[in-house]
């Protein structure tokens, strides 16, 4: 089954129309509502998986902790193929993660290259962690996909991805 544990996000990357759809607010379930949801769905429909189709489920670190903390309680497989902003990601948050079920990952990882992330996308990310928690992430023995964006238009008075940061990003993307 396919739920929801929260809708928006308060990032403001320059692509995403989330913001502008849910006024840049972010609204969460209680964690005991969002079990309630499950435990239904398994005994009525007999569901054995469900996926986490947030716009950005890691947006508020403290009630994704504890959500997962939760989600350990029902033992059933789980992925968040919407995918996770990795500037909100830490080793906890993975750790709890894999020990609630979560089998795959998909990050919103958009470029390999720094420049733009900080100039076009306006997104907050550190190559050197977003490594260490890819790595992290498949070392607790979690599948890792990512998101990427090629060919990102001029925006702001900056240029636009130039085809060296794009072949960077695919170089990034195999690494």
């Amino acid at each position: 089954g396919q739920i929801y544990t929260s809708r928006g996000c308060t990032a403001k990357c320059t692509f995403c129309t989330t913001t502008n759809f849910w006024g840049g607010k972010l609204r969460r379930r209680s964690p005991e509502n969002v079990i309630d949801e499950i435990v239904f769905l398994k005994e009525h429909y007999s569901i054995n998986e469900f996926h986490i189709q947030d716009d950005n489920i890691t947006n508020d670190k403290t009630h994704a902790k504890h959500l997962f903390r939760h989600l350990r309680d029902i033992s059933m497989p789980w992925c968040t193929p919407q995918g996770m902003a990795l500037w909100r990601m830490d080793e906890e948050l993975l750790e709890l993660m894999a020990e609630s079920g979560c089998y795959q990952i998909t990050l919103a990882i958009e470029s390999g290259v720094p420049r733009v992330w900080n100039d076009l996308i306006r997104k907050p990310l550190d190559l050197g962690k977003t490594k260490h928690l890819i790595k992290y992430a498949r070392k607790l023995g979690l599948s890792v996909h990512g998101f990427f964006i090629i060919g990102m238009p001029p925006m702001f008075g900056n240029p636009g991805e130039t085809i060296d940061e794009m072949r960077k990003t695919f170089e990034f993307a195999q690494e």
